[in-house]
């Protein structure tokens, strides 16, 4: 089984090994940057947002979805993400979120595509798990 595979809602790889590691929900949510665990890209490093940032979005702070394509993506919901670039127009088109629209969410570093962020009813970013790693010797 390759790492990725055994990623779960709720985990992140570790930097060093590129392990799973679980993480546990903080008690409640921190708007500042500095509460957490660094979350960087999986690609350059560059730091993205931090487990402070975690939120709960319909009911969830992870969710697996599909776009009209077919592809899957399991992603996780965090107030803010400073190190992320929205690219392009919002739009409502095939939301995942009623009262939400949505735009590409990329990596400020190296541009890869991390998730959306979404505006509307709610404000927020869906950061695909598997596209972020926890920073090496970040603070817990």
């Amino acid at each position: 089984m390759n790492t990725v595979s055994a990623l779960q809602p709720g985990m992140w790889l570790d930097a060093n090994s590129a392990r799973p590691v679980a993480r546990a929900r903080p008690a409640a949510r921190d708007t500042g940057t500095a509460g957490g665990k660094k979350l960087c890209c999986r690609g350059c490093r560059r730091v993205i947002t931090d487990e402070s940032q975690r939120v709960s979005i319909a009911g969830d702070h992870a969710h697996t979805r599909s776009n009209p394509q077919g592809v899957t993506f399991c992603f996780g919901c965090f107030a803010g993400a400073p190190g992320c670039s929205s690219l392009g127009r919002a739009t409502a088109e095939h939301t995942w979120f009623a009262g939400c629209a949505w735009q590409i969410a990329v990596c400020g570093g190296c541009g890869d595509h991390l998730g959306w962020r979404f505006t509307g009813a709610h404000h927020f970013f869906g950061l695909i798990l598997d596209r972020l790693v926890a920073e090496a010797g970040g603070t817990a």
